[in-house]
């Protein structure tokens, strides 16, 4: 393998990484570093992918090896501060970050990721001034965005940090869900809309405080919660028609019912909670008086 060949094998790499094909990619970085073991890119592939793999430890030894090769690379300290961060060594990690930055000052991967680090130490002030250097960088970065979000969240600045947390709705962590050919509900008034679950079980019981508030509005409201919490959500909100068929894959009581609009259920709290004082100050949820009993 000339290194004509080797650009070519490590454009393959990158391309099986980006379709995830982790288990492809690893005999073939072997190959190229049993031949090329100082290849700084070919390093980088096996961090990511061990990574990736949840395993830190190793990748923080194949990014530390490719900075020995490569020191001015802003990628390399980059992916050095994630796997600190995943071993949550966040200091570390913001250092990584921020030398990113030195060698780039436009570098907004840079900023968002040191913001994370920052949220996990609870400097939400820090997060928030790193959050918007990235944003300046690249408006469209959805991690940055997020991490605002828990930022101004944290401080207590629920407009602004429920209007950032709205962003992330479609990412990876926040999936949306489409049901006919309803847009997404903006708060309007005597409307079918139809609120669905998203995240973990906790997230589910969290925001689901402000399901009445959402009835209080609407016409008719919909819940399409997570199967374990159908009869809890049934007990609770009567006024509402609730199917536990979040995690089904064919839905059939959408069939003849008339949907508006549709709500991620973490998407309630940017319409009825823009003030400490709006905050539920009472139970909202109803046990099964006979397992209390039990």
């Amino acid at each position: 393998m000339d290194r004509q060949e080797l650009q070519k094998v490590k454009l393959a790499i990158h391309d099986l990484i980006n379709r995830e094909q982790y288990g492809e990619a690893l005999p073939i970085i072997n190959e190229v570093l049993e031949k090329y073991p100082d290849d700084d890119a070919t390093l980088n592939f096996m961090g990511y992918i061990h990574l990736m793999g949840d395993q830190p430890a190793f990748a923080y030894q194949y990014f530390r090896r490719a900075l020995q090769e490569s020191p001015s690379n802003k990628a390399l300290w980059t992916s050095l501060g994630r796997a600190y961060h995943e071993l949550d060594m966040f200091e570390d990690a913001i250092k990584c970050f921020l030398k990113s930055a030195e060698l780039d000052p436009n570098y907004a991967l840079a900023y968002s990721n040191s913001a994370a680090s920052f949220v996990q130490m609870s400097e939400w002030k820090n997060a928030e001034d790193v959050c918007n250097l990235a944003l300046d960088a690249d408006p469209n970065d959805h991690n940055a965005q997020l991490n605002l979000a828990h930022a101004y969240l944290a401080q207590g600045e629920w407009d602004k940090g429920w209007k950032q947390w709205g962003k992330s709705l479609g990412n990876k962590f926040r999936k949306e869900w489409h049901y006919k050919d309803e847009s997404r509900w903006e708060g309007q008034h005597n409307k079918n809309i139809i609120i669905y679950g998203e995240q973990g079980l906790g997230d589910e019981i969290f925001y689901a405080s402000c399901i009445p508030d959402a009835i209080d509005v609407s016409n008719k409201v919909y819940i399409d919660c997570d199967p374990k919490l159908e009869r809890l959500f049934q007990r609770s909100f009567p006024k509402a028609e609730v199917h536990g068929t979040r995690r089904d894959e064919n839905i059939n009581w959408i069939d003849n019912i008339q949907i508006d609009h549709r709500c991620a259920i973490g998407g309630l709290p940017e319409f009825f909670r823009h003030d400490s004082k709006d905050f539920p100050r009472h139970p909202y949820l109803i046990a099964d008086e006979e397992r209390r009993i039990m």
